[in-house]
């Protein structure tokens, strides 16, 4: 897919990232970056807006938080950003 990919400058080195790109058309695609040959979620420009809108209001925190609670033990707690030992 011709495409330039970004990865966010936030990504941890082992390679659990995912990488964004404007496509032709005007969508937005996602793909891990592990697999870029893999399949692409495509989002509508309004649709990619509002979800980036939704994540800096933090209205998926609750989510996380909801994932991290139900796998103790796992490490998740530990690796998420901003709940580490301080």
């Amino acid at each position: 897919m011709d495409a330039t990919w970004a990865k966010s400058s936030f990504s941890f080195s082992n390679g659990n990232c995912v990488e964004v790109a404007e496509l032709p058309g005007g969508s937005v695609g996602v793909r891990d970056s592990r697999d870029p040959a893999g399949p692409v979620l495509r989002f509508t420009r309004d649709g990619w807006d509002t979800f980036l809108a939704g994540a800096r209001r933090g209205k998926f925190e609750v989510f996380v938080a909801h994932l991290l609670e139900s796998a103790p033990g796992t490490g998740l707690l530990e690796s998420a950003p901003g709940t580490g030992p301080a």
